[in-house]
């Protein structure tokens, strides 16, 4: 009899595994049956976004090739011209800016010319140079040639 017990329960354990395996198949079923219905939505919405795009992309062409056309490539009046931007700057010699301020740089002999070699060269070359003096004498003393 308590053999016949142990194979009741097993039966009857057994029943209930396969109840609930018979349950986890519908759900899983119904999940699939969901699922697939979710894609089929994703792809409908997807192919009206590839033509919404190729769309766009059309427009955007045709737009791109309106703005060629001008008084050299059609019929259209000079007037009907569009102004031409503005340069960027630099744009005629594509120079780099430096990031340097203007002007004499740090670490750099400066030069000035001296009256007195002025003078010189200017004897040299046969001109005479007389200095006349400048201003009030109240103010700070300036020279020049003349």
């Amino acid at each position: 009899m308590a053999g016949m017990n142990v194979e009741r329960n097993i039966f009857n354990h057994l029943m209930e595994v396969m109840d609930r395996l018979e349950k986890i198949e519908l759900e899983s079923k119904e999940q699939h049956q969901a699922d697939q219905e979710r894609i089929k939505e994703l792809e409908e919405k997807v192919e009206e976004q590839a033509q919404t795009i190729e769309k766009l992309n059309n427009e955007i062409d045709r737009l791109k090739h309106k703005d060629d056309k001008d008084s050299h490539n059609s019929s259209l009046p000079p007037s009907s011209d569009q102004r031409p931007t503005k340069k960027a700057p630099n744009e005629y010699n594509s120079r780099q800016k430096s990031g340097k301020k203007s002007g004499g740089q740090i670490g750099h002999r400066g030069r000035t010319l001296l009256l007195q070699d002025t003078i010189r060269k200017l004897e040299k070359l046969g001109v005479s140079a007389e200095i006349e003096d400048i201003g009030d004498p109240s103010k700070p003393y300036k020279e020049r040639l003349v």
